[in-house]
């Protein structure tokens, strides 16, 4: 059916009719949704529109009067527009508003950093991407020191998942993935396993007993340093 369909609408091709609608619903945005606008305008398909938006929205939130000037000056050059171009990516996949969020800001300090470093943002948003969202989850878990509000509210996703011999099918594939998720932090290094010298939290309550016998999680330096890029204060 493709083919029978005409390449241009009016003289406009499809690649730019999705162009000006990006850049027009972005420009109702003062500032980041104008400077997003000449990036995001080719490179965001249309249909992903409400949710560069709802990333406009909130790095216009996070960003200060005094720090627009550097964002904009930082953004417009080589390494700045690269880094835009990723969080936009990352922004027009994101299913959640708190991930949204998370880009956002660690965007905003990547070009607003006293000192820019673009090697150093580059690879904290590839981390961040490399995170699904119970993971990111966990991630922020472990960095508030097991805060047990997060428990509360994403108890699916933090109550420990344990199986034994003779446990239906469901159980064992719950306890597999949510162990997966915390491998992933493992494997990407952001934590690491700490052995208990007595006390401590109970590891039945963050579903870590499955990780290390008499050991949990904590973040690392990198860790560390991609959820202060993220706005979070980890608590070591």
């Amino acid at each position: 059916m493709s083919e029978n369909l005409p390449e241009k609408v009016g003289g406009t091709n499809g690649a730019d009719v999705t162009a000006i609608a990006v850049k027009g619903a972005l420009g109702a945005i003062p500032f980041a949704g104008n400077l997003l606008a000449e990036i995001a305008g080719n490179l965001i398909p249309g249909q992903r529109l409400d949710r560069l938006i709802k990333f406009a929205e909130a790095l216009e939130a996070r960003l200060q009067e005094t720090e627009k000037k550097l964002f904009e000056a930082r953004a417009k050059t080589e390494e700045g527009a690269d880094l835009v171009e990723d969080a936009l990516t990352q922004a027009a996949r994101s299913l959640t508003d708190d991930r949204r969020a998370r880009i956002a800001e660690l965007l905003k300090n990547g070009l607003t950093a006293e000192e820019f470093d673009h090697d150093g943002t580059k690879k904290l948003l590839w981390l961040l991407d490399q995170i699904t969202d119970p993971e990111l989850v966990w991630l922020v878990f472990i960095g508030r020191d097991y805060d047990q509000t997060m428990m509360k509210k994403h108890s699916d996703v933090l109550e420990g998942r344990v199986s034994h011999t003779g446990s239906p099918e469901q159980e064992h594939d719950a306890a597999a993935l949510q162990a997966s998720w915390r491998r992933r932090l493992l494997d990407l290094g952001l934590v690491r396993t700490a052995k208990f010298s007595g006390g401590g939290v109970d590891l039945a309550l963050t579903g870590l007993e499955n990780a290390d016998e008499d050991g949990s999680l904590n973040l690392t330096q990198l860790g560390s340093m991609l959820m202060r890029s993220m706005g979070e204060e980890p608590q070591w």
